[in-house]
């Protein structure tokens, strides 16, 4: 069941931030990028499940690739039509050009532990709560070298 709430993203990302690094023993820098006025709709639930699924891989990637400096960041803009984005990013090697074709499908995996089903709810989480969430290939990031995601929030009427 999904019951979205609207949601002022700034201190939802702070909380988010705290319970992350608790939750992680492991020395990284997590830099939460956003204004206090960006609102959106969704489930507070289902978006903690959401962050915590793509900033979990990112770091267990930026750990493997930088394990002295491992990074994420997550950076929130307003688009020109009033959507909010929310930009995911790790230092890690970053996804071959051919897993980036499968990365939503379901079972897809490139972990002998994995299940294949993360991205894939990820993806079905946010349709529900009216946002889609894409790839954004590296050669388009400009700060941090390693995968993005970015959550495309409707707008908050």
């Amino acid at each position: 069941m999904c019951i979205r709430d609207r949601i002022k993203l700034k201190p939802w990302l702070d909380h988010f931030s705290d319970a992350f690094k608790q939750a992680n023993d492991e020395l990284f820098s997590l830099e939460i990028s956003c204004s206090a006025e960006y609102l959106i709709n969704f489930d507070p639930d289902q978006l903690q499940q959401v962050l915590h699924n793509i900033c979990g891989n990112g770091l267990r990637y930026a750990l493997l690739n930088n394990p002295d400096d491992a990074q994420i960041k997550v950076h929130a803009k307003q688009h020109t039509d009033g959507s909010v984005r929310l930009y995911l990013m790790d230092n890690g090697a970053g996804i071959s050009t051919e897993n980036q074709k499968n990365l939503f499908e379901p079972f897809f995996t490139t972990e002998h532990t994995g299940t294949g089903l993360g991205l894939y709810l990820c993806r079905e989480i946010c349709e529900a709560n009216k946002a889609n969430i894409k790839h954004i290939s590296s050669e388009h990031l400009i700060d941090i070298a390693g995968t993005c995601f970015c959550i495309n929030f409707a707008k908050v009427s």
